[in-house]
């Protein structure tokens, strides 16, 4: 839509003739959703006493905690305030445009859930903090846009920074403009609504918060990109020409029938994938609950689940394991598809009956080995692929000098909840212990790994986890792990080809865009051949800006690239690659995120 500032008579064009511009563009009402505090019911905190001293400079605001039960509610009309008023005779529904802030709440981790936005006691869009500008889909057509202007993070883990009277002692913080969209079924006419946020969190508290800003000068500004945006249905994100599709693929829940509900996570398979779909906004999401906690049963219903969440284009559920051994470490198993799977899994059948022991760890001489689980998916010929998780964690070890199958371990995960594999002292490893020696730098040479990163999950919030009241082992300062992979479309088929070609790279949660070329040659390749000088290609584009680009070689610091600043970031140079070596970027921002391409290997 067009953007105009000033009349032809050198006068301002006003936020009146804005509104009235988008109504006749657009055939819908655009108002100012949040004017007046005087209608406001809150169970956190408010604050009306004239402006605030504030980094976002909202003028009076309310807000609450991820707390459960926490509630803030207000009318979105104000008396005498003709820009609050929803136009009644607008035929393609509403927009109301308000001002949010949201922030972590503490320099440490915070136990995560999300705020749910009601309109007149509907429940209608769940939405999270997210770093950079992102759209929610709620019910019956529902959207809401929130739109980042400010944003600031501690700079180093652990430091923490204020802002104004309630923003003290934080770690990360973001505000702007929230843009949400109502269908004329939910206007119905009427010129004020009631709109409402509440906190969902399986924990009993949480330091995560969410605040209403009341700004009478919110339609005075460029909202053109937000309504666009909020209108918007197709989220598709692109690097150099290339799609790319988030996902997180290790995730778990509380549902067994053969645990009695006593399984190692939160929630049920349906509840981790809505969350993973609607509020952490993924493209593709894998349950892989442990083998010790499924029988015939509760895989099928797992089957079950996932198809009825697998939409293509839209979202897409894997299916997917976890096999565990005490002695021989864990890896998630994928399957290419569903219909070929048998519905009683062999590897489920070494434990006919529930075992305590078997749940927490204790190992005996009769462990099958990884070996057992390749002959097992080859036997039955079963389009398959494993990968290996926290590998070099102090709990579960695993050398793949003894145990590696380079048809099935295709990917390997650098990094989740319980940090980073790439060296002990890597500022990721908040709670977990690493074995040194069995860092990724000892097999870089002579394994071809591809890149993945994902939660590891256990507290119902997939795509998105944090810490939880008993599993502090878990929390981690970074975001919550995904894998991003380049994909043809958005299927399981096309994503499952992406993670065994490779394919693919890790990031610490943030949708960090990322492309990493070494001559023609693209990130996950196996290159037989080399020149003594090749083109080095980066790009980078992330949601904070981007501080440093580190070229890897057999996974050691070689290089330190040089960037200009901002989220938006290139690099182009040459190299000259040494024969059995590999080569792999990491890019850092300032809010200590980070994506981590898989390795382009040379074996002359």
């Amino acid at each position: 839509m067009n953007r105009i500032f000033i009349n032809p008579d050198g006068s301002r064009h006003t936020p009146s003739q804005f509104c009235e511009d988008v109504r006749q563009e657009k055939q819908i009402s655009l108002s100012n959703g949040a004017a007046c505090s005087e209608s406001i019911l809150c169970s956190g905190f408010r604050y009306t006493q004239g402006h605030i001293d504030s980094f976002c400079q909202v003028y009076e605001a309310a807000g609450i905690t991820m707390s459960p039960g926490q509630k803030i509610s207000w009318r979105t009309e104000s008396p005498d305030f003709e820009p609050s008023r929803i136009d009644p005779t607008a035929v393609n529904g509403a927009i109301l445009v308000f001002e949010y802030a949201m922030g972590n709440g503490a320099p440490y981790p915070q136990p995560n859930g999300f705020f749910e936005l009601s309109v007149d006691g509907e429940p209608l869009i769940s939405f999270s903090m997210k770093k950079s500008n992102c759209l929610f889909e709620g019910k019956n057509g529902t959207r809401l846009y929130l739109e980042v202007h400010r944003k600031k993070a501690a700079l180093h883990f652990g430091e923490l920074f204020t802002l104004d009277e309630f923003v003290q002692n934080e770690s990360l913080y973001v505000n702007g403009f929230a843009y949400l969209y109502l269908p004329q079924e939910i206007v119905a006419g009427r010129t004020s609504l009631t709109l409402s946020v509440d906190a969902h969190n399986q924990e009993a508290h949480s330091r995560r918060w969410f605040r209403v800003g009341f700004n009478y000068f919110t339609l005075a500004g460029d909202l053109s990109t937000g309504i666009e945006a909020v209108l918007a249905t197709v989220r598709q994100r692109t690097i150099d020409g290339q799609t790319v599709y988030f996902g997180d693929i290790h995730v778990h829940t509380a549902q067994s029938e053969f645990l009695n509900g006593d399984g190692c996570g939160v929630g049920s398979v349906a509840s981790n994938l809505t969350y993973a779909r609607d509020v952490a906004r993924l493209d593709f999401c894998a349950v892989t609950d442990h083998d010790w906690q499924l029988d015939a049963r509760d895989w099928k219903t797992l089957r079950d689940t996932n198809d009825a969440f697998n939409e293509n284009g839209r979202f897409v559920a894997l299916n997917a394991f976890e096999w565990t051994s005490a002695n021989y470490g864990h890896r998630n198993v994928y399957f290419r598809n569903g219909t070929e799977i048998p519905a009683a899994l062999k590897p489920f059948d070494y434990q006919k009956e529930p075992y305590a022991p078997i749940k927490y760890g204790v190992s005996s001489p009769d462990d099958p080995t990884p070996e057992a689980l390749w002959d097992w998916l080859e036997n039955n010929r079963l389009e398959a692929i494993t990968i290996p998780h926290h590998p070099n964690a102090e709990q579960f070890v695993m050398d793949f000098e003894k145990f590696y199958n380079e048809k099935f371990d295709r990917c390997v995960e650098v990094y989740s909840s319980w940090g980073c594999m790439f060296r002990t002292d890597h500022p990721l490893n908040l709670c977990s212990e690493r074995i040194p020696g069995y860092a990724y730098s000892r097999y870089a040479s002579s394994f071809h790994f591809g890149f993945v990163a994902s939660s590891d999950g256990h507290d119902g919030n997939a795509g998105d986890a944090n810490v939880t009241h008993d599993k502090h082992h878990l929390a981690h300062y970074a975001g919550s792990g995904h894998v991003a992979v380049f994909a043809e479309n958005l299927s399981r088929e096309a994503v499952y080809d992406a993670l065994a070609a490779r394919q693919c790279y890790a990031v610490t949660g943030e949708l960090i865009l990322l492309q990493f070329r070494i001559g023609t040659h693209s990130m996950g390749e196996v290159i037989a051949s080399r020149s003594d000088s090749m083109p080095l290609f980066v790009h980078a584009v992330g949601t904070f800006p981007i501080c440093q680009i580190n070229l890897y070689q057999n996974g050691v610091l070689c290089q330190t690239l040089p960037v200009n600043g901002g989220e938006d970031v290139e690099y182009s140079g040459t190299l000259c690659p040494d024969a059995c070596a590999s080569y792999f970027v990491e890019v850092v921002q300032e809010d200590g995120e980070c994506a981590w391409s898989s390795p382009i290997s040379f074996c002359d």
